[in-house]
């Protein structure tokens, strides 16, 4: 996908956040190991989250205080905007994972501070979902639990779709009025 669509999408994920969530939750981090498809080189690298107030941060290890567990070397963080769950698809052998769209770099102040729109993937490992000790939700299940519980807009599959035919259309649009 272009990076003026991608721009565009998550401009207008941040417009319709906005409308849906007024209010701001007040929730604890929630934690943990997911592997993250990377932006250049698109293997996936196994890393620690953290999802606190609308952002979630990705370290490179994770240690023990006490009863805490904290991140070790940050390697970057997203502000997330939305949100989408896709199931597993074994045809093309594909896991199940979550696309995270928002913005990487200065929060909310992206344009004057050279951060730019990111979509991420990321999903559970063997490694991650073998620890699981109890049945119940996946990983990416307690996930998509706690992303919504922090208020973060979740779209449909759909949703997506259409959101990105018509972002790559207004770009198209924008770049034929340009040459005209």
């Amino acid at each position: 996908m272009r990076r003026e669509a991608l721009e565009h999408m998550v401009e207008r994920c941040t417009a319709l956040s906005a409308e849906v969530s007024e209010r701001e939750p007040e929730l604890d981090s929630y934690s943990g190991w997911l592997v993250k498809q990377g932006q250049v080189v698109r293997n996936w690298k196994r890393r620690f989250f953290m999802l606190a107030d609308r952002r979630v941060r990705y370290y490179e290890d994770a240690r023990l205080d006490g009863s805490v567990l904290s991140g070790l070397n940050m390697r970057g963080e997203l502000d997330i905007e939305c949100w989408v769950l896709h199931p597993a698809d074994p045809s093309r052998a594909e896991h199940e994972h979550i696309e995270l769209l928002g913005w990487m770099g200065k929060p909310r102040h992206w344009r004057e501070k050279g951060g730019a729109a990111r979509s991420m993937l990321v999903r559970s490992d063997a490694e991650t979902t073998s620890t699981a000790r109890e049945p119940g939700p996946s990983v990416l299940q307690s996930w998509a639990a706690a992303l919504r519980a922090h208020g973060l807009r979740e779209l449909s599959i759909e949703e997506r779709a259409e959101m990105q035919e018509v972002s790559m259309a207004a770009v198209e649009a924008g770049r034929r009025s340009l040459l005209v």
